[in-house]
């Protein structure tokens, strides 16, 4: 019989947020969790490709080193890759 090899995922996923004019935070994450109109959402490494719109509604950031929140009027926000894509105030 075979042995099975482990395969070991990634602990964290990319994060850029960005305004129009800038970048306002880039980093790790181990999860991001939010909330748009169908309700609450999060996203972890590996996840599948993803888009959603959030409004006026926490993002909350969780690194290895913590957890940062923020809140935009109208964002989006996009998962590709591997990549997630935040755009704030758009």
């Amino acid at each position: 019989m075979k042995k099975q090899q482990k395969v070991k995922l990634p602990e964290t996923i990319n994060v850029t947020i960005s305004s129009p004019d800038e970048i306002l935070w880039r980093g790790k994450a181990e999860s991001i969790s939010s909330e748009n109109s169908v309700g609450p959402f999060d996203i972890l490494p590996e996840h599948s490709n993803f888009i959603t719109l959030v409004k006026d509604k926490p993002i909350v950031i969780r690194t290895p080193r913590g957890e940062e929140t923020f809140t935009y009027k109208n964002s989006v926000i996009s998962v590709q890759n591997e990549e997630v894509a935040i755009y704030a105030d758009i």
